[in-house]
């Protein structure tokens, strides 16, 4: 195996890849990434088991080849180096030499890595990347990031009937994207780990092909095709969760809403930083107090409905708040434990659904 290539672009190309790499794997060999020169050209390969990324990646072949090679140790020399540089393999080693030097790496032979998943199997669609990266971007910041909450570690997709709709969900907020457009596809349901996603929004510029079968997703985005195992679980109803029906209705303008709660939630020593809400009559404040001290700011905006007292989590406000399109949010409630619906008026796919916090006398 021997190539030419930029030393600035062979990194830049190679990023996805090796972001996929694990920094410490249970087989040391899953440290590495997997190159191939052949004569349709370089192929990078990376992969933790669960997340997989390949690269096609432009490069002068002049020997074909293949090993796999350590991703830190490529990485770490790659960002020093501003030249052209050759990569070849001598006998159990890889060199990398350019002008003034070159380094030698050990490597491991091609079967010892993973396989490379092969031919996509599957319906291939393509998909806009407006409509994905609004689906995602709306709602994958509320998956659970607790391993033991399987169904919740990753984001729910369903398709049916021309209409699709993406749900991220911990158990006590739940973010959901609805859009109505036809894709070549049968009805589906699949929950796909936020990590394959957040590489898609990093890479996706245009349109994306996408695929599945029973255990994997598929996206291709350019030069690069990204592999992930999708979640074995049964997803909650979610439906069940949204609340129809909350009479008491709060308009207020987005920046002046995040003001207050950014500030009054100072007093808040707990990781949600929990606030209360106080509405009725002509009263609306955001109130805090603990063991630092207390803030009470009153708020102005739009109330109809009863009195009510309730706590929420302005953390997860403050995250709803950011992703509003509009300059006017609406939050409707039930009573003080029930669900709270939030609605961005200037995005009728978007809906945000929280659940209140029981505070302390």
């Amino acid at each position: 195996m021997r190539f030419k290539v930029n030393s600035n672009e062979f990194l830049n190309d190679l990023g996805p890849v090796l972001d996929t790499v694990p920094s410490v794997a249970t087989y040391p060999v899953l440290t590495s990434f997997l190159l191939i020169a052949d004569k349709n050209g370089l192929t990078a390969y990376g992969t933790d088991l669960d997340n997989s990324v390949m690269a096609r990646i432009p490069a002068a072949i002049e020997d074909v080849g293949s090993c796999a090679i350590s991703a830190k140790i490529v990485k770490s020399i790659l960002k020093e180096i501003d030249e052209e540089i050759t990569v070849e393999r001598i006998e159990n080693q890889i060199v990398i030499s350019y002008k003034n030097g070159k380094f030698k790496l050990g490597l491991y032979e091609r079967d010892e890595f993973p396989e490379l998943p092969g031919e996509i199997p599957g319906t291939i669609v393509e998909l806009n990347m407006e409509f994905l990266r609004a689906s995602i971007e709306k709602t994958v910041f509320c998956v659970s990031s607790e391993p033991s909450r399987m169904a919740l570690s990753g984001l729910y997709w369903e398709y049916d009937d021309g209409k699709s709709t993406m749900v991220g969900s911990d158990g006590f907020r739940m973010g959901i994207y609805t859009e109505d457009m036809e894709i070549n596809l049968e009805p589906f349901s699949i929950i796909i780990p936020p990590k394959i996603l957040n590489e898609v929004l990093r890479l996706g510029k245009d349109n994306v092909k996408f695929g599945w079968d029973k255990t994997k997703v598929f996206f291709q985005l350019g030069n690069y095709t990204l592999i992930s195992r999708l979640i074995d679980d049964r997803f909650p109803d979610y439906k069940s969760v949204i609340p129809e029906d909350n009479p008491n209705v709060l308009r207020v303008k987005k920046e002046v809403f995040s003001s207050v709660l950014r500030r009054v939630s100072v007093f808040s020593p707990d990781k949600t930083k929990s606030v209360e809400l106080i509405l009725g009559g002509d009263t609306m404040e955001v109130t805090s107090r603990s063991e630092l001290g207390s803030g009470t700011e009153k708020l102005s905006g739009e109330y109809t409905g009863s009195d009510l007292r309730i706590g929420m989590s302005a953390s997860s406000l403050l995250e709803f708040l950011r992703k509003m399109e509009g300059d006017i949010v609406e939050i409707s409630f039930g009573d003080s434990e029930s669900p709270v619906l939030i609605k961005d008026p200037a995005n009728h796919r978007v809906l945000y659904v929280v659940t209140p916090i029981i505070l302390r006398e």
